[in-house]
């Protein structure tokens, strides 16, 4: 029996990173990689093979691709015509991202 192990996806405030970690059967993290993701990506969320950031320091929302390696491929970064943005959602059907700023 082969195990699948899901991965997360942890963004900082403090940082410009996105780190990946495998989460083990024994409920263990192991980080698989860091990708530099712009300035703060506080507030994550994933839609199937994308990843979606907010960026609060620069007004913006990225995705990007999650690919078969796991590494991210940005895919874009669209203002959200305010400040700070610290939450997003995206909507059921995957067509549109909500953004709340401060």
């Amino acid at each position: 029996t082969t195990v699948v192990c899901p991965v997360f996806y942890v963004g900082s405030f403090t940082s410009s990173d996105i780190t990946s970690f495998d989460q083990q059967p024994n409920g263990d993290l192991v980080k698989i990689s860091t990708y530099t993701a712009g300035a703060t990506p506080t507030w994550l969320e994933q839609r199937g093979n994308l990843l979606f950031s907010t960026n609060e320091q620069t007004g913006a929302v990225a995705n990007f691709l999650i690919q078969t390696n796991r590494e991210l491929l940005l895919v874009s970064r669209q203002s959200t015509e305010g400040d700070q943005p610290t939450h997003l959602q995206v909507a059921a059907n995957g067509k549109f991202v909500l953004a709340a700023n401060y």
